[in-house]
């Protein structure tokens, strides 16, 4: 089975191939990963029996030896974990002093240490790349520990936070969605003909377009195969004109005609 781990509250789930273990949602687990072990939440589970062999992707899930699922937590575990839970919360407010000493623009999300205590890792937003290596001395003389620090996106703040969207429910990337976040490109909102909403009613409280905007692109996409192109000159049964609106919906198309007036045709009539 290919189960979903949720190692770090700010990054996506990762998805780990195992065969020796029972496991359920909501389990904690340990995770060997790059070179030390981090403690983990199993997200879901899914199931690959119905899936053709042709259609599982190298990548779909990792399965190295390099990083793997060791086992469940345990009591003993469980103890260690709380130890360090303890203690995020002061190593997060020194390293924002640090931040706040060095003037970095950036802001902190997060913080972890690793289960085995050989590294923290720091999460950060900025708005552009911040060279913050006297900042990564500074925290490894202070924890003598391996410090790594992690840029992350706005959408993934967003869904860190579990915000709720214009449309009242929880946020896409924080539900259903949480495992595939895609970039939405702008050609979905030209392509639904959404332009006319503005950014502010087409954005997400991240500040970037919603992720909802991929949800029915396949399908315009879909409808629009046959249609011709805003700008195109065709002939109609009215004459010549120019396309200046696609209804993709109704696949009717509007054509200024050479004599200035303005007619819709469906796209039957114009084949």
């Amino acid at each position: 089975m290919v189960v979903d781990v949720k190692i770090y509250s700010w990054d996506s789930p990762r998805s780990f191939k195992v065969d020796d273990i029972d496991l359920s949602v909501n389990d904690l687990v340990i995770v060997k990963k790059d070179n030390s072990l981090e403690w983990g939440k199993i997200e879901a589970i899914q199931s690959t029996t119905n899936q053709p062999e042709d259609e599982k992707q190298e990548g779909d899930f990792i399965n190295e030896s390099s990083e793997k699922i060791l086992r469940k937590v345990n009591a003993s575990d469980v103890e260690i974990i709380d130890h360090y839970r303890q203690k995020e919360a002061k190593a997060l407010e020194f390293c924002r002093k640090a931040v706040k000493k060095y003037n970095l623009p950036m802001k902190l999300i997060g913080v972890k240490f690793s289960f085995d205590g050989s590294r923290m890792i720091f999460a950060f937003t900025a708005d552009g790349r911040i060279d913050f290596r006297d900042l990564v001395k500074n925290l490894s003389s202070h924890f003598q520990r391996s410090i790594r620090l992690q840029q992350i996106g706005s959408r993934d703040q967003a869904r860190r936070l579990g915000l709720i969207g214009p449309c009242g429910r929880e946020l896409c990337c924080r539900g259903f969605q949480k495992n595939n976040l895609k970039n939405i490109s702008s050609r979905a909102i030209y392509l639904q003909q959404l332009v006319h909403r503005g950014n502010e009613r087409l954005s997400g409280p991240c500040g970037r377009l919603m992720c909802c905007l991929n949800f029915e692109s396949t399908q315009y996409e879909e409808l629009k195969k046959g249609m011709p192109n805003l700008g195109e000159i065709i002939k109609t049964p009215k004459g010549k004109g120019k396309i200046t609106n696609l209804f993709i919906l109704s696949k009717k198309i509007e054509v200024e005609l050479e004599n200035g007036n303005k007619e819709r045709f469906s796209v039957e009539e114009l084949i």
